[in-house]
């Protein structure tokens, strides 16, 4: 796993604190929360990180992560700023879905707001990281078929709209690189050792 920091955030004029994750420098990242953020937004940049530590171990990180959000009850709490408990991987409880009420208020505040990234291109070191750490893993649906009722909503979301890719064509170069990888993608699985 990548060292991940685990920190807490004070706002100077307010005392409103956040507990979240980073892989970053976490005496320089902000915290991404979105209550978090508006609140900095409307109080100002006045944040310091009063406390942080690093972990390298994933269940470690994850355990710790779970015990101090439920023991200082950071959702619920007016001392927090925190909506969800942190888990220190993503944010999120493991199989806990969001209820209603929070992704509407999400969608809400998100309405009309450019993501930060819009337009910036990735530096080609960080697609070339991308693509070291995913090669050779295989996906995690790879070999499960569709259940029927996801194939029916799929088809019934899909009905009557027009295919993204309908009257495109393709090039002589964009053809030859498609039979290619097909040609490779078949030799592989010609020459794999049989079970």
């Amino acid at each position: 796993m990548i060292p991940t920091w685990l920190y807490i955030k004070q706002h100077n004029k307010t005392g409103l604190k956040y507990f979240g994750k980073t892989t970053k420098d976490p005496y320089k990242y902000r915290g991404s929360g979105k209550y978090w953020k508006d609140h900095i937004r409307k109080h100002g940049n006045d944040v310091k990180t009063i406390w942080c530590e690093l972990f390298d171990n994933k269940e470690i990180l994850t355990e710790y992560a779970m015990k101090f959000s439920k023991e200082n009850n950071i959702v619920e709490s007016d001392e927090w700023a925190n909506l969800i408990l942190e888990n220190g991987i993503d944010g999120n409880v493991p199989g806990n879905k969001a209820s209603a009420e929070l992704r509407q208020k999400l969608s809400q505040s998100h309405k009309g707001q450019v993501p930060w990234n819009k337009g910036i291109p990735r530096p080609q070191e960080v697609k070339d990281a991308v693509s070291k750490a995913n090669s050779g893993k295989v996906a995690w649906n790879k070999g499960i078929p569709r259940d029927n009722k996801v194939k029916d909503a799929v088809s019934r979301a899909n009905k009557g709209k027009t295919a993204w890719n309908k009257g495109k064509s393709r090039t002589e170069e964009e053809k030859q690189k498609m039979r290619d990888g097909w040609a490779k993608r078949k030799a592989e699985r010609i020459n794999e050792p049989k079970n």
